[in-house]
């Protein structure tokens, strides 16, 4: 588990596999932050340099271990997503929260494809089985996208330790708190412990200002 908010980039990764499997995720998030502070061109390219930056860090690692990838890259009203696995970004807008990014799972897949209903997804004994992340030998093909933001949206990013845990409804009642980026964190980490926490988790807040 590693994660970053540095000089216009925010970021967090879920490591899986290997014992040691922390240097490696550090070492993929690293190089994520050196390619898309320093890269050349607008936001979207930056942002594609530096995912695959990450999977070239993490294909020098040992079989077996890998992460999840999800991103944002900030350039004035611009805001680029860059994202692999299941970790997720969200957009909070007027009271409303919106998902910029989509699960790399086989649950999403059945669900895309109708094969499984919402409420089954929690339930189903593939849930965490991922099937795109930055880890050697994977295709590591991310998604990329943009967004125009604006003072007073707000950007959270959660593992899974964090959305696999609290009900949709509760994470978004805690991330659309009129509370400081800080105080919501806090929140959001006493309601993951006060449900056993039982999987690696992070989170990060920021507000546009």
């Amino acid at each position: 588990m590693a994660l970053a908010v540095d000089d216009g980039v925010l970021a967090i990764a879920d490591g899986f596999g290997a014992a040691g499997d922390r240097t490696a995720v550090e070492s993929a998030l690293s190089s994520f932050l050196a390619a898309a502070r320093d890269g050349d061109g607008g936001v979207l390219p930056r942002a594609d340099a530096a995912l695959e930056a990450a999977a070239a860090a993490m294909a020098e690692t040992g079989e077996g271990t890998g992460c999840t990838l999800s991103a944002v890259v900030l350039d004035g009203d611009r805001a680029a997503t860059a994202h692999i696995g299941d970790s997720r970004v969200w957009l909070v807008r007027s009271g409303a929260v919106e998902a910029l990014t989509r699960d790399h799972t086989y649950v999403q897949g059945l669900l895309d494809a109708g094969a499984i209903t919402p409420e089954e997804v929690d339930e189903h004994v593939d849930r965490t089985l991922l099937t795109r992340a930055l880890a050697p030998g994977s295709p590591a093909a991310g998604d990329l996208t943009v967004r125009t933001i604006a003072p007073g949206d707000r950007l959270v990013l959660t593992t899974d330790g964090v959305h696999g845990v609290l009900p949709a409804a509760v994470l978004a009642t805690l991330v659309t708190a009129q509370e400081p980026p800080e105080s919501v964190a806090v929140a959001v980490e006493a309601a993951v412990l006060a449900a056993g926490a039982p999987d690696d988790w992070a989170v990060i807040v920021a507000d546009v200002v």
